[in-house]
Parts: C-alpha cells; structure tokens; sequence
C-alpha cells in the first residue's frame, strides 16, 4: 500500500538548515536509514525553488532529498518532492515547455518511482505536468485544485479537467489542497461521473464557508487556522463518502495530522488487528470511554 506523507515542506526547510550547516554528505551521515519505501518525484505549487535562492541552489537540494529518501535516510514513505512548477508565477501564454523538465530528470536520475504534480490552480500548467512526467515512462498522478471559484483558473470545470488530464496520458487525477471535503467531494462527484480512469482526492483538514471554500483565502491563515482544524470523525466520514464516491486513492492535504490519516484507514478498514478499537476486556468498565458506552458506539458504527 502507498501511504502518502505530505510534510515535505518542513522536511525542505530542515534540509535547508543541515545542508548550510554540515553539507550534503555529512548531513546525510547523521541520519539513521529506516527500510526504504516507494519514492515519488514531481511538481507542485511549492518545492526545492520556494526555499532556493538559484536554480543551481535548488537543483543541489533536489538531489540531496531524493537521494536521501530514496535510500530511507529520511521517511520509508512515498513523497512527492517537486518543484518543477510555481502557480503564482507561471502564467498561461509564451513558451512553457521547460516547465519541470531539469527537476523531474534530476529525480528520475535518483531512482524515483511515481511522479506526482499537484495543487494546480491552472489546468494547463497541470496538462505541462503531465507533460512531462510522460517522458520518464513511469506511473503519474497529477491533481488540480479549485480557489474560491468551482473552476480552474483557466475556467474548466471538475469534469473537464478530469477528461483532458486522463486524455493526455496520467495514470491518476483528481484534485488536492485548499478546500475541505465538504467543498471537494462534489467536485469529485463530477469527475466521477465524466470519467472512469482512477481518481484521487485529497482536501485541507480545515472547515472553511461556503463562499470562501479555499482556506488560504480566510483572514486566519496561516497563524490563525488552529480552531478551524476538522475533527477524526469528520475525516473518517470524508474517507467513507469518498469511498462511496467511487475515489481510488483516498488521501488528505494540509491541515492533515496523523490522528486523521489514521481514523481514515480505520474507517477504510486499513488497520491493522492491533491498532482496531479498544475492546472491552473485563466484566467492569476500564475506562470512561467504556463506561459511557463509547465503545458500543464504535462498534456499532462499524
């Protein structure tokens, strides 16, 4: 199973620290190898070129994160460790070929195994993505996202985006990041309905209005999101709708913490008999969560 770890950007910036602090190689030296697991490259709204200063910078990082990944020297999980892309400042007209081309070829060159872009306002920037993830004849993903409008920047809607990402060759598209379940699934419903190649979805753990659904756009981000943060339960009802829904690859974005990862595979029945809920092991109560009842709760729901 390809459990998806979206914390790569703490993980740039403490990178970042070791590398002017020690050098790559010493660096990695200081770091314990866990067993190495499934490493994915790509593109994405930020990357390695958000924290760099040049494109040399950048470059150097790129190799020192997938390397390193790569050989479980920082998570045995898949990462998507792009930054061939930046959607505020790549813009629909001129010549965007290069879009990606020497990030996506550095981590090609490290061993990735999946290509994942991601967090595409524009879907023509994603459509580049797409691009050029074809050209390493590996397995991609790429997912779009919508702002505050139900449509991408460039004015296509969920099932349009859809139909032309799987058109020009992914292996998996959906959308991620910005919105809450509650103003994704819909999206996802339609792309659903337009398409039956696999689907992905992954929204913010964020409770966000009606009429401003993305929550970058909200006067509390960043500093100010702490009370807006989704509940376990509700993220395990969005892993169940979303299951329903007929999504293929069930995730979660910013916002996610491992208390919600983790009620979503239970409610998926990913876990394993030992991380299953509590079971009652004796004639009186041992906890509160059994003598109120909780338990039989669960069980029920179950």
């Amino acid at each position: 199973m390809i459990r998806d770890v979206r914390r790569w950007r703490l993980l740039f910036a403490l990178g970042l620290l070791l590398l002017a602090a020690a050098g790559a190689s010493s660096a990695r030296a200081t770091l314990a190898p866990p067993t190495p697991g499934v490493v994915a490259g790509g593109f994405c709204t930020y990357g390695t070129d958000y924290f760099a200063n040049s494109a040399e910078a950048a470059q150097r990082i790129d190799h020192y994160f997938t390397r390193n990944i790569a050989t479980g020297a920082l998570l045995s999980e898949i990462f998507d460790i792009g930054s061939g892309a930046n959607v505020y400042t790549w813009k629909p007209t001129g010549n965007q070929v290069t879009l990606g081309k020497p990030k996506v070829a550095v981590q090609v060159d490290e061993g990735v195994d999946f290509i994942i872009g991601e967090t595409f306002s524009w879907l023509g920037e994603a459509l580049i993505a797409v691009e050029r993830a074809k050209k390493t004849g590996l397995p991609s993903m790429v997912t779009i996202c919508f702002e505050n409008k139900d449509e991408t920047a460039d004015g296509k809607s969920a099932a349009e985006s859809a139909k032309a990402l799987l058109d020009a060759g992914a292996d998996i598209v959906g959308m991620n990041c910005l919105r809450p379940p509650q103003h994704t699934l819909p999206a996802m419903e339609e792309m659903r309905k337009a398409v039956s190649g696999y689907l992905a979805c992954q929204p913010v753990a964020y409770r966000t209005p009606k009429d401003k659904p993305d929550f970058t756009s909200l006067p509390e981000f960043p500093l100010g999101l702490d009370p807006l943060q989704l509940t376990r339960r509700e993220m395990g009802d969005y892993a169940f709708r979303a299951r329903d829904i007929g999504i293929n690859y069930i995730g979660s974005c910013c916002g996610s913490v491992a208390i919600h990862v983790r009620e979503m595979a239970r409610a998926l029945g990913k876990l394993s008999e030992d991380g299953r809920i509590w079971k009652k092991g004796g004639e009186k109560p041992m906890s509160a969560y059994e003598y109120y009842g909780h338990d039989a709760v669960a069980v029920n729901k179950q």
